[in-house]
């Protein structure tokens, strides 16, 4: 196949989830061509996705180095390196990108963030309101300009946000749940009583964090184990081989944080079939994860059949 073809290829697979697949492709795409910049960036995605942000830094810079006029290199370079906590690397990258399409709004928005966590909140606010007049319909900038807005005193504004912010989250997101007691706390300060005010995250206080399930994929990853992946409405499902003819299920259910195991082995006298449900936190960290993954494998192992040595 052409390099073209290897690219869509990667990118079908992606979107199924199948990351190994997706990535030998992308791999594929750029021995081919060694210059093209998209497989580099998805290739990049796939590696952020499984939640090795090294790599995909290392990924998103080579397609900057290319220098295609395009948004996404420096964009999703930023995006890494923000979670990695770089955060003056990831100034620089968004500042590109959106030197590259100024009216792109979610570059405006995360450089707010970055500028809100390095403690500048009259230029996290600029940027902030930019986003909103680029994309008036997002939710998530309107919450975060009212939780800045809301330190400084500005109340009245602060309050309008938050409002603009319910407006426009969908009923029952956990989101709304900040919103809303940000929304209440300004309502009592309007009415003239006394009540904290907590500041924005900004500076050393907001500390990086990886999302459950890219800290689910980097305990699979640390644990060694052979493993392909597909998404699910609420999480994700990674198949793990664990012994020639074995398969093991793992559901990460990000909803209600969870774990489910499911096994079956079919032999010539029986079919074993196993489930375990073992309860994390949304917070839950990649060396928790991998104990629950290797207990849940080691558990179904002591259940399958020994086979008899010859006498």
């Amino acid at each position: 196949m052409n390099q073209r073809a290897w690219l869509e290829r990667g990118i079908l697979s992606a979107r199924e989830g199948h990351w190994d697949v997706a990535e030998r492709a992308f791999t594929e795409a750029i021995l081919r061509s060694p210059t093209q910049w998209e497989a580099y960036v998805n290739r990049g995605n796939v590696h952020q996705e499984r939640g090795d942000l090294d790599a995909a830094i290392r990924d998103f810079s080579h397609a900057v180095a290319i220098g295609p006029p395009h948004v996404a290199p420096h964009f999703n370079r930023g995006n890494a390196r923000a979670v990695l906590g770089d955060l003056d690397g990831a100034l620089s990258d968004y500042t590109a990108a959106i030197a590259r399409d100024p009216a792109f709004a979610r570059a405006f928005e995360l450089r707010g963030h970055v500028h809100q966590r390095r403690g500048d909140d009259g230029r996290a606010e600029e940027d902030l309101t930019r986003a909103i007049e680029l994309a008036p319909d997002r939710a998530d900038p309107y919450g975060n300009r009212a939780a800045i807005r809301a330190y400084r005193g500005a109340v009245e504004l602060a309050m309008a946000d938050c409002e603009a912010a319910l407006d426009r989250m969908p009923r029952g997101s956990q989101k709304r749940d900040p919103i809303a007691r940000l929304l209440s706390t300004l309502t009592r300060a309007k009415e003239g009583l006394r009540v904290p005010i907590d500041p924005p995250p900004s500076g050393p206080r907001a500390r990086p964090t990886m999302d459950l399930r890219a800290k689910f994929l980097r305990a699979l990853d640390g644990a060694g184990l052979d493993y392909t992946t597909r998404r699910r409405k609420t999480g994700v499902a990674a198949t793990v081989r664990v012994a020639s003819g074995d398969k093991i299920t793992i559901v990460l259910d990000e909803e209600a944080p969870r774990l489910a195991f499911e096994a079956t082995r079919e032999s010539a006298s029986r079919m074993i079939t196993w489930e375990r449900v073992t309860p994390i936190t949304a917070r839950a960290s990649v060396p928790k994860l991998r104990s629950a993954i290797e207990g849940a494998i080691e558990a179904w192992r002591a259940r399958r059949p020994r086979s008899r040595r010859a006498s």
